[in-house]
C-alpha cells in the first residue's frame, strides 16, 4: 500500500488528463509520472532510502508537489523547513528528525554550522535528468510516515505531527465525496501545511486536476479562474476575507463569482455570516466549512442545510467522531455545556514527532485535546468559544473571547473581529477592546447597542478599534499576540 498508487492508475486511465496547473503550465498524469519517476532516480542516487527523512526548503510549488509524490513512492517522508527560520531552529529541526538530505530552491543558500551530516541538493537538480527513468513500482509503506507536518503555532511553536501512507487513506476514504470526473480543484491554501498539500494529494488521487497558485491577490486569482475553470475553490476564511476586502473596495458594483464554481470549502477557522454571505452572493451558494487538526482530521462540518437549521453553531460532529466538553477534572460534562472540547477519533494520530511530554499533554486515554472550549449539543452541533488559553482575565473575570467575536461578527459589515485585553503601559487599568475589520459605513454606536442587547455586562467591548485586516499565521488564525502588540503601539502613537 502506497499513497501514490492511485495516481499511477490514474495516468494508466486517462494519461492526457490534466493532473497538475502552475504558473501557466499544465502537467498531465503522463508527464507527472515521468517527472515524478526521473526524481525518484536522482533521490536513489542521494542515498534515500525506504523510511528516511527529507527536508524541503522549496517554493515552486510544482517541483514541491512532484518531489513528495517522488518520496512517498519510495517510502521515504518529507518535511517542510521554511527558508525564513532562524538558524538555530532549523538546526534543531535537521537533529530532531535525523535528516540527512535538505532540498532547496535557488534563493536558499543557508547550511548547517554544526556536524549533522547534511547534504544538500538543489531542487531543480532533481528533475534534469535528460535520461527517461525507467518505470518504478512503488514501495510498500502503508505504515511508514509520508510527511511530517507543523500544527498552526497558535499557541506558540508549532508541534511536528507525522502522518502515515495508511493514515492518508484512511482520512480520504471518511472526508472526502467524490464528484464528477471534470473537477477541477483551485488550492489557494499555502502548501507547507497540511490542508493545503492535503487537498492536492487528495485531488490527485481522485483523479481530478488541481490548481496550485502562490497567488492571494484578487485580481490575479479571478484570471486564474476564467483561465483554469475551476469548479471548487479551497481557502481559509483568512484568504476569503482578503477578497471580500478587496471587491467591497475595487469591485463593489459587480459580482466577482465565475459560473463554472460549484462549491466554495473552507478550513483553518470559524466564517462570519458577512463572509459566509458574501462567498454565496458573490462566488458560489454553496459553502462548506470544515473544523478540524492536523492531529485528529476531520472533526465537524457546516453546510448550508446545518447553517440554515443552526446558524450559531460551528458545525455538525462527523459520523465517525466522538466529541464531549469536560470540566477541569476531566469529567464530561451535560450536552450544550460549555468546557474543554475533547475528540475520539479513528482519524486521530498516535502523537507528536520526537515529543513525548507535549504529546501526553494532548492524547489522553484515547482522546485528542485541542485546546479549544465550546459545546457539544444533544444533536450533534459544535459550538466554538475560543482557545483555552486565550481565555481573557480582567480582574478575575475570566471571559471567552469566541463568545464576543460571535455577536460582532453577526453585526451586518462586520467581516472578522478579535476581542484582546489591553493594559496600557504604566496603568493597572485593563481594557476589554474588540478590533474589528468591516466594509461600508458601520454606525458604531449601533454596533455597542446591539453588543448590550446580546452578551453579559462584562463581556461588552469598552472600545472598537477599526483595522483593515488582522495579523495570521500560514493556517489562517489570529495571531492574538502579535495583534495585541500591533493596537499597544498604535495608541502609543497616537498618544504622543
Amino acid at each position: 500500500m502506497n499513497l501514490t498508487d492511485a495516481i499511477w492508475r490514474n495516468a494508466k486511465a486517462f494519461p492526457q488528463r490534466i493532473a497538475l496547473h502552475y504558473q501557466n503550465e499544465d502537467l498531465s498524469y503522463q508527464q507527472l509520472v515521468v517527472r515524478v519517476e526521473s526524481a525518484m532516480v536522482n533521490l536513489r542516487a542521494r542515498g534515500v532510502r525506504r523510511g528516511d527523512v527529507v527536508a524541503l526548503s522549496m517554493r515552486h510549488a510544482m517541483a514541491y508537489v512532484l518531489t513528495l509524490l517522488a518520496l512517498a513512492r519510495l517510502g521515504a517522508c518529507g518535511a517542510v523547513i521554511k527558508d525564513t527560520w532562524p538558524a538555530e531552529r532549523k538546526e534543531q529541526f535537521l537533529a530532531d528528525h535525523n535528516i540527512k538530505l535538505l532540498i532547496q530552491h535557488a534563493g536558499d543558500t543557508w547550511r548547517s554550522s554544526r556536524d549533522l551530516s547534511v547534504s544538500y541538493l538543489l531542487g531543480t537538480a532533481l528533475f534534469s535528468s535528460s535520461a527517461s527513468a525507467e518505470p518504478t513500482d512503488s514501495i510498500e509503506a502503508a505504515d511508514l510516515q509520508w510527511m511530517l507536518f507543523a500544527s498552526s503555532g497558535t499557541t506558540g511553536t508549532p508541534k511536528i505531527i507525522p502522518e502515515t501512507h495508511r493514515m492518508r487513506l484512511l482520512r480520504d476514504s471518511l472526508g472526502f465525496s467524490a464528484r464528477g470526473d471534470g473537477e477541477r480543484v483551485l488550492v489557494l491554501n499555502d502548501l507547507a501545511v497540511y490542508y493545503g498539500i492535503n487537498t492536492v494529494i487528495r485531488a490527485l488521487r481522485a483523479g481530478y486536476t488541481a490548481i496550485v497558485t502562490l497567488y492571494a491577490n484578487l485580481p490575479l486569482v479571478l484570471a486564474i479562474l476564467e483561465r483554469t475553470r475551476a469548479t471548487t475553490v479551497i481557502a481559509t476564511p483568512a484568504v476569503m476575507t482578503g477578497f471580500m476586502a478587496a471587491a467591497a473596495q475595487h469591485a463593489p458594483g459587480r459580482l466577482v463569482h465565475c459560473e463554472h464554481i460549484e462549491s466554495v470549502k473552507l478550513s483553518g477557522s470559524a466564517v462570519s455570516p458577512g463572509l459566509r454571505q458574501f462567498i454565496e452572493e458573490r462566488i458560489c451558494p454553496t459553502v462548506e466549512v470544515s473544523y478540524g487538526s492536523t492531529e485528529a482530521g476531520l472533526l465537524a462540518t457546516i453546510d448550508r442545510d446545518v447553517y440554515q437549521s443552526n446558524p450559531e453553531c460551528h458545525g455538525r460532529i462527523r459520523p465517525w467522531v466522538l466529541a464531549e466538553a469536560v470540566d477541569e477534572h476531566d469529567a464530561a460534562l451535560p450536552a450544550g455545556q460549555v468546557g474543554l472540547l475533547r475528540f475520539y477519533s479513528p482519524l486521530t494520530v498516535s502523537g507528536y514527532a520526537s515529543d513525548p511530554v507535549t504529546t501526553a499533554h494532548f492524547f489522553r486515554g484515547g482522546w485528542f485535546y485541542p485546546g479549544d472550549r465550546g459545546s457539544v449539543d444533544s444533536s450533534g452541533y459544535l459550538r466554538l468559544t475560543g482557545r483555552a488559553d486565550h481565555v481573557l482575565n480582567i480582574d478575575g473575570e475570566k471571559i471567552d473571547p469566541g463568545v464576543i467575536e460571535d455577536v460582532l461578527n453577526a453585526y451586518p459589515g462586520i467581516i472578522e473581529s478579535a476581542a484582546i485585553v489591553l493594559k496600557k503601559s504604566g496603568s493597572h487599568t485593563m481594557r476589554l477592546c474588540a478590533v474589528v475589520v468591516a466594509t461600508g459605513n458601520i454606525d458604531w454606536p449601533l454596533v455597542q447597542e446591539h453588543c448590550r442587547a446580546r452578551l453579559d455586562a462584562t463581556c461588552i467591548p469598552q472600545e472598537i478599534i477599526l483595522r483593515s485586516q488582522l495579523p495570521k499565521n500560514a493556517g489562517g488564525k489570529i495571531r492574538r499576540d502579535a495583534l495585541q502588540e500591533e493596537i499597544l503601539a498604535l495608541l502609543k502613537n497616537n498618544s504622543k
